[in-house]
């Protein structure tokens, strides 16, 4: 949310208002970010450092192997080295390790560092562990059969490992700068005797030990720390991820022309588009997708500060993609994901960092939110009056003006007098709701959690690490619990418990905001760097420790006192060995800080069921490589524009192909007054994106559904329907992300990546591998052109009009109509997707209704799709295997449902309703089906469909069953 109204006088919001008015009167609403309150490149020591030695035409890296130092492990799947800056003769250790055959790692550190330097081992899965290549080469010169080193000076090459090409290099320009940890009254080191140090690559010594940030000086008591290398992706021209930024999908060059994409989880008002400015969230992942179809990965491991420069060189003969990478502490750690398909790099991506937990069935429905709905009156007509208007929605939310003065896990119970009530009875209409739940605490010894926190040491301290740091936040002066400690999360979790949480029931969910942190007092309206954080982050993972088994942790024993956790990193066993939990500075954990707030939330909703077998839901606004474990994201502080809704492709394709698959931007926007058709086509393209949340400023005029005039109404209900009736889809998909992980948003690339024209798009989407997405989202648009990929036909999912790729010119787009009643969304053919279509006022209505199966022909007259059924509220599934996975195929004539999985004692009772077949050539003479429970064979209605569909009715068979459906011609 703004944190404009705490940080400005009267005097200055009088004259502010004014000046808008003004504004406003000449061009209309326009959002604007204050750029004075955030840093650029040229403002920071540590990025003006890398960008000069970038800038150096001459010269080499300084860094090379210290001789007879070499191991090759017998395990054979890691290797390790001392190297040498050979400038002042400062020693590191360097480790190079497999993963399989696909993934390796480089990890470098100082080998005596003056005190123990930051890694986020939270970020990966604590079981994470080398392993050898399985398969033999021939190549005496490449580690692992794909690593080459090269000695001196130091940089490695990354070969695919089925071809041999090429696919990344590190420090092939020279860039890798390590700055060691020292005291300021240490002696400079000099040149050891016969170094020339103007043959190396160097910098100035601008910043070193303190920098003036706004108003504040930022202390750097062990001097500068920062760390960074080059990598240049081979046969390239398109790179994305790292998300966040209000940016184009694929990334753009920097070098020369703006500041480097910027990773620093920032609270950032009225943020701006095409801006390479930081957001609230970063994942330092990165895919590079080659021209020959391939794609890689670089994960780049460190949670403090990070730039990232990327420079295009589109015009060679073989193209590639040069970037430079930097972070201002912690140490050198990345990992290469050779692929070599898209889904290739999820899967790898999500062994390190783990997969998404599959969401409860209601979260992927529709949610209702502003700041704020004013009591419990106005909760009740809310939901009454989305009723009376035949409208779904599953989730009402509660902002913060709900608890009692700012003060989180309390009610204002002059406005809620009785929330355990309002609670029940929406979710005895199969609802649930979600209050706001912050991480800064008011400083009021009154105030229960202020009190627990304080007396209990919990707390992020100041610089002399024994003080509490203070700033400022919603309730005015705010603590801050220290969340890098195990200890500390799990006492946040605890504050979920129901006695606790008073007027808190099973059916109350949460949603975590201003977790970046925010803190409107200080620069950049964020925590000092200076700032001290005790726990050291060594210690069980408790939010894996309370799970169900699964792939992200079938490690662990069902006891929170499990010993399995990051405590087995080299960082954790550094700080074991000085007998003491070392602080570490806020700026070396900084973009942890949300995760581990979000990590502590999702544990404590799971230990609140006294069976631990509730499937939380959690949105968090800032996040890290590894968050997509704990919920669901969204892009934050959104403007009611159409600029906007544009932004919001490319933003969350970003999001998803950093393994964030739960996503989603505020619908309508969240500041300013949208018009009708902007919400039309707003929610239109939101039934599509994977959080569907509808969210509005406080200032904001009142905008659910209702409110608007008719045909917007009838607009509005039919995208929400669409959404519904494709749950069924989408919960198949968000399974099939928890077991691969793999996002159902997806760009055209990851099904079709060797179309080098669905390189650049970012206007269009697929949903799954075979729906086809096109919002509108600019004003008075009824037509728009189409780019149809593959060989296949395509069906537009409404009115079943098919495109043939026969008929597509050369540039393969198509003008589509796009009426203001729907955009366009295309079925692929081949492919079936299953729906329900019986309109309901909430998914859990709709848990017995019977499906219908589109099935779109491909050229062959064949078809195939899944289904994935269970509960949707517990961790049975994994724990008991209660669910469905069932295989539709089509094919010879034959519609037939087989098992993937089937079980026994979860009873789905869903028949199969209707079939529509689109693609046929000719009507078939008959339809029947032997029904599987009673052998009764029975011939079924059909009836022509528009544009030579096949309607088939009522075959009244079980989803769950083994059945085949005939069709005679």
């Amino acid at each position: 949310k703004t944190t404009k109204k705490m940080t400005m006088t009267r005097k200055e919001a009088v004259r502010t208002a004014l000046l808008l008015l003004s504004l406003c009167a000449i061009a209309g609403f326009v959002m604007a970010v204050d750029h004075n309150k955030f840093r650029k490149c040229d403002q920071s020591g540590f990025c003006r450092r890398n960008r000069e030695l970038a800038k150096q035409q001459e010269g080499e890296s300084p860094f090379a192997f210290v001789p007879n130092t070499q191991l090759a492990l017998p395990s054979g799947d890691r290797f390790v080295s001392e190297v040498v800056n050979r400038i002042n003769d400062h020693r590191f250790r360097l480790e190079v390790s497999s993963y399989g055959d696909d993934v390796f790692r480089v990890h470098l550190n100082e080998k005596q560092p003056l005190r123990p330097r930051y890694e986020p081992a939270d970020a990966l899965l604590p079981h994470l562990t080398p392993k050898a290549p399985s398969k033999k080469t021939d190549s005496e010169d490449r580690l692992f059969g794909s690593v080459e080193i090269n000695q001196s000076p130091l940089s490695f090459k990354f070969f695919d490992p089925q071809t041999g090409e090429l696919l990344v290099e590190a420090n092939s320009r020279g860039l890798l700068n390590f700055e060691e940890l020292r005291r300021k009254d240490d002696p400079e080191k000099k040149p050891r005797q016969g170094v020339d140090p103007s043959i190396y690559k160097t910098f100035s010594t601008e910043r070193f030990w303190e920098e003036w940030v706004k108003n504040s000086v930022d202390s750097k008591p062990f001097g500068p720390s920062s760390v960074g290398i080059d990598f240049t992706f081979h046969n390239t021209e398109n790179v994305y991820g790292i998300p966040e930024h209000a940016s184009s999908f694929s990334l753009k060059t920097t070098v020369g022309k703006t500041d480097p994409y910027r990773l620093y989880n920032l609270d950032v008002f009225e943020y701006e588009l095409d801006q390479t400015m930081a957001l609230y969230g970063s994942v330092p992942f990165m895919l590079a997708q080659r021209k020959d179809g391939k794609t890689v990965g670089l994960f780049f491991l460190n949670a403090s500060e990070m730039w990232i420069d990327i420079q295009h060189f589109s015009e060679l003969s073989i193209p590639k993609v040069e970037t430079h990478w930097f972070s201002e502490s912690g140490v050198l750690d990345f990992f290469v994901l050779t692929g070599p398909t898209p889904k290739d790099v999820m899967s790898q991506y999500a062994k390190l960092t783990g997969l998404p937990q599959l969401p409860p069935t209601f979260s992927i429905a529709y949610h209702q939110c502003r700041w704020n709905y004013r009591d419990q009156e106005d909760v009740a007509t809310v939901d009454s009056k989305f009723d009376e208007n035949d409208i779904p929605y599953d989730v009402i939310w509660l902002d913060i003006e709900h608890t009692d003065g700012k003060r989180y896990f309390t009610w204002d119970v002059t406005k809620f007098p009785d929330s355990t009530k309002m609670i029940d009875s929406i979710a005895a209409k199969g609802r649930k709701m979600v209050t706001i739940v912050d991480p800064h605490i008011k400083q009021d010894s009154h105030y229960r959690l202020y009190d627990s926190a304080s007396s209990g040491d919990l707390l992020v301290k100041n610089s002399d690490s024994n003080s509490e740091f203070q700033g400022s936040c919603w309730p005015g002066n705010s603590v801050y619990p220290d969340f890098s400690s195990p200890r500390v999360r799990q006492w946040w979790a605890d504050q979920f418990q129901l006695d606790k949480y008073r007027g808190s029931t099973l059916d109350l969910f949460t949603w975590n905001d201003m977790n970046e942190p925010s803190v409107f007092n200080f620069p950049e309206v964020t925590m000092p760097k200076d700032v001290r954080h005790n726990g050291g982050s060594c210690g069980p993972d408790i939010s894996l420790s309370v799970l169900p088994p699964s792939p992200n942790n079938n490690f662990l024993q069902t006891s929170s006192s499990s010993s399995s956790s990051s405590s087995s990193s080299a960082l954790c066993k550094d700080l074991e060995a000085l007998g003491e939990n070392h602080p570490f500075e806020h700026r070396d954990v900084h973009n942890m800080y949300g995760f581990w707030l979000h990590q502590a939330t999702f544990t404590g909703l799971i230990l609140r069921d006294p069976n631990h077998n509730q499937r939380p839901f959690v949105l968090s606004r800032a996040f890290f490589a590894g968050s997509q474990r704990y919920g669901a994201i969204w892009t934050g502080d959104n403007g009611a524009e159409w600029s906007h809704l544009a932004a919001a492709q490319p933003m969350l394709l970003s999001l998803s192909v950093a393994g964030i698959s739960f996503c989603g931007a505020d619908v309508g926007g969240f500041f300013g007054n949208p018009d009708a058709e902007l919400m039309e086509r707003w929610y239109q393209a939101g039934a599509f994106h994977p959080f569907f949340r509808g969210h509005a400023h406080l200032d904001s005029k009142r905008r659910e559904p209702y409110l608007f005039p008719e045909k917007t109404t009838n607009i509005i209900r039919s995208a929400l329907r669409q959404r519904y009736s494709l749950l069924p889809l989408w919960y198949t998909l968000f399974h099939e992300a928890s077991v691969s992980g793999v996002s159902p948003m997806r760009p055209l690339w990851f099904e079709f990546p060797s179309e080098t024209k669905t390189f650049s798009i970012e206007d269009q989407f697929l949903v799954g591998s075979d729906l086809l997405v096109k919002p509108i989202t600019t004003s008075n648009t009824f037509s728009t052109n189409v780019y149809f990929p593959g060989s296949e036909k395509w069906f537009e999912l409404d009115t079943w009009t098919v495109v043939d790729p026969a008929s597509l010119p050369p540039s393969r787009y198509q003008k589509v109509d796009a009426p203001a009643e729907r955009i366009p969304v295309f079925q692929r053919g081949g492919s079936i997707v299953p729906r329900r279509e019986r309109p309901r006022r909430s998914s859990q209505a709709m848990i017995n209704d019977p499906f219908t199966l589109l099935v779109a022909l491909d050229s062959k007259a064949s078809a195939k799709g899944e289904l994935y059924l269970d509960d949707g509220v517990s961790f049975d599934a994994q724990t008991k295997k209660f669910f469905h996975q069932r295989l539709f195929s089509f094919s010879d004539g034959k519609l037939v449902s087989s098992t993937i999985h089937k079980s026994e004692e979860y009873k789905d009772l869903s028949q199969l309703e209707r079939i529509v077949v689109l693609g046929l050539t000719s009507r078939p003479s008959s339809v029947s089906v032997v029904d599987p429970r009673t052998g009764e064979t029975r011939v079924l209605e059909t009836q022509l469909g528009p544009n030579n569909s096949l309607i088939v009715k009522k075959p009244n068979v079980f989803v769950t069953d083994d059945w085949t459906i005939s069709f005679s011609f």
